[in-house]
Order: C-alpha cells, then sequence, then structure tokens
C-alpha cells in the first residue's frame, strides 16, 4: 500500500509532528511518523513522543534511534515509562529503610547492606507477613546475629523451616 504525500499534506504532517521533524530522514515515511504519533493519543500516551524525541536527540544516530522506537511502538514491543515506575523506586527505597531499621538490632554492623538486601529478596519469596513472623520469632526466642543471618539465607519462615527440616526429617510414613 503506497501513499502519495503531496506539498500540502507534507506541510501538514511536519506541522503535527512537531520537534519530530528534525529526526526523520526520508520525508515519504512522514504517514508513518504521523500514524505513531497518532497511536500514541489514542492510548492516552501523547507525553511520550516528547520522551521519544528526547532519547533519540541524545544518541550518536537520532533519526535512526528515532526510526526504531517508532517501529517498536508500531509493533507494541516499546515499554512505557509510567508513573508506577516512579512509584515503585520510592518505595524500594522506604522498603530498604523499613528493613534498615529492623536489623540493626542484630548487629550486622559493615555487613548492613549486604543483609538488608537479603531481607528484601525474603520478602519477594514469603512476604511482608512471613518477614514480620520471622521478626516476632526472633523476638520470642531471643535469635542472635549468626541465626537470624542463617534464617534471612534459607528464605524460609519459621514454621516452613519446622515443618520441613523438624518434623520432615523425623517422619517415616
Amino acid at each position: 500500500m503506497s501513499f502519495k504525500v503531496d506539498n500540502q499534506r507534507q506541510k501538514t504532517m511536519l506541522a503535527r509532528v512537531g520537534e519530530a521533524a528534525d529526526l526523520i530522514d526520508n520525508k515519504s515515511f512522514l504517514p508513518f511518523y504521523r500514524g505513531v504519533h497518532i497511536l500514541l493519543e489514542k492510548k492516552g500516551k501523547a507525553d511520550e513522543w516528547g520522551r521519544m524525541i528526547a532519547a533519540a536527540k541524545a544518541k550518536e544516530n537520532p533519526s535512526r534511534y528515532f526510526a526504531k522506537l517508532c517501529k517498536m511502538v508500531r509493533d507494541g514491543t516499546y515499554i512505557f515509562v509510567t508513573k508506577v515506575a516512579k512509584t515503585t523506586v520510592e518505595v524500594a527505597k522506604h522498603t530498604r529503610l523499613y528493613l534498615s531499621d529492623k536489623l540493626v538490632k542484630f548487629g550486622f554492623g559493615k555487613y548492613q547492606k549486604y543483609w538488608v538486601q537479603k531481607a528484601a529478596e525474603f520478602i519477594q519469596v514469603n512476604g511482608e507477613a512471613g518477614f514480620v513472623e520471622l521478626l516476632e520469632y526472633a523476638e520470642r526466642k531471643g535469635i542472635s546475629q549468626k541465626y537470624m543471618a542463617k534464617a534471612l539465607l534459607n528464605c524460609k519462615t519459621p514454621r516452613q523451616y519446622y515443618q520441613q527440616n523438624v518434623i520432615g526429617a523425623g517422619y517415616n510414613g
């Protein structure tokens, strides 16, 4: 399918794509770029067009990079930057602070960052409830740094560890 782009249509499309006109080498592909622009507007991602232009201008070969981004949008493989991603980073920072506060009483010292990372992995596997269960168990039993570190490395809640290693080991059913 081919489209004929006359002078009037070309002027109109160039005006509508805005700054991206500098990044388009071959003007016969204007309908493609305008189509991507319209697609982004329909999806409610009109601000992404500006981000794509800014990213392309920062690259070594901007016109080629911009064409690749547009092709990815058309194919559906482009990953949109969302507010959720920014919020996730903020939540992760708060989670690290929370974990650091909870683990400070075990005295990991200069290895605190490593054990905070292991605690974050523990939460990914067992959830927040599993971590709270581990902290409550540690408080009840007065667990030392050595045993807390081993629990974080095992990535098992006290209940799971007990069921798998204590009950499961002695059971010959």
